[in-house]
């Protein structure tokens, strides 16, 4: 993914949407069934297994990256931003493995522009009902 990035864009925020483009690459590929390690990970129960150890090592990596990104766009939160942007790519992988459709990348960058948008603007992010860890 970062060579992809790197190659399409020098803007850290741009980066950030760029790494949608990648997932659409990856859906319209003919082998794409999905993410191999969030597969391997769910085969897997004992956490203390080596395959789902890379599995987790490959998600974190990916995160780290997401972060690294946030950081250089210089957004007052960039875990949290990380944290929603791999949301929206690991929802976007979940769909697009059901749909067989490069759509879910698309939807899931119209989001992320969304949200980087409005951390570039200064707007407060909406309270939530309840703080994460709070009961349903």
């Amino acid at each position: 993914m970062r060579a992809f990035v790197e190659q399409r864009a020098s803007d850290p925020v741009e980066r950030l949407l760029v790494t949608f483009d990648c997932l659409e690459a990856w859906f319209r590929d003919e082998g794409f069934r999905g993410c191999l390690f969030a597969s391997a990970a769910g085969e897997h129960k004992d956490t203390a297994n080596p395959v789902f150890r890379a599995a987790v090592l490959h998600k974190r990596l990916t995160l780290a990256y997401f972060e690294e990104l946030a950081h250089a766009a210089r957004f007052a939160e960039p875990k949290r931003i990380a944290a929603e942007i791999n949301l929206l790519h690991e929802g976007a992988i979940a769909v697009a493995q059901m749909s067989r459709t490069a759509e879910p990348a698309w939807q899931a960058r119209r989001m992320a522009a969304q949200l980087l948008a409005a951390e570039e603007q200064g707007a407060e992010k909406p309270p939530l009902h309840r703080q994460p860890g709070e009961g349903a």
